[in-house]
């Protein structure tokens, strides 16, 4: 159980992060929609919701079943989104939105970061999956209960912190000769 508590978060929480992603999607196709036109791939309301899709679909796969192929597919997934990221971030044209939570926030730097180290992780989880959350129920219920209750709180929190960190950097102007 200790190894889980250490690899646990390592996959539920870019998991959960996948799935918010992916309803964002499904619910707001537009902002996803236009970043694909602008990283030059197939768009429309269709196209964005068909990757949300994947991202929810699997999210859940990787939250609720851990093993090789739901890590692998989850580390892929993220390889590719880093990928895509950059490429927005490389664009001619400021890109207005990534589309990642619906109508979020310009790409960043940040995002393409998060993005990589979630695929790391997930890769390197792959290798020792943790038990899933039906596990995870029968072999310490308490303790499992407390450790999804955090995954989700940090999955929120990671949602919040890229959507809207890189603006309020942005947006951070110091006074000159302000003591």
């Amino acid at each position: 159980m200790v190894g889980a508590s250490v690899t646990a978060p390592l996959v539920f929480v870019p998991a959960a992060v996948l799935v918010v992603a992916g309803i964002g999607k499904l619910r707001a196709p537009t902002a996803a929609s236009d970043a694909l036109r602008a990283g030059g791939l197939p768009s429309g309301r269709r196209a964005a919701r068909l990757v949300g899709v994947a991202e929810a679909g699997v999210g859940v796969w990787a939250i609720a079943t851990p093993a090789h192929a739901s890590l692998a597919a989850a580390a892929a997934l993220y390889a590719i989104l880093a990928w895509f990221a950059v490429r927005l971030l490389r664009a001619p044209v400021a890109v207005a939105s990534c589309g990642c939570f619906g109508a979020d926030a310009p790409p960043s730097a940040l995002h393409a970061g998060f993005d990589v180290a979630a695929a790391l992780a997930l890769a390197l989880a792959a290798v020792r999956p943790p038990p899933g959350i039906a596990g995870l129920a029968t072999a310490a219920p308490v303790a499992g209960v407390g450790l999804v209750a955090g995954c989700c709180a940090a999955a929120y929190a990671v949602t919040l912190v890229l959507a809207h960190l890189p603006a309020a950097v942005a947006a951070y102007r110091p006074q000159r000769g302000a003591a």
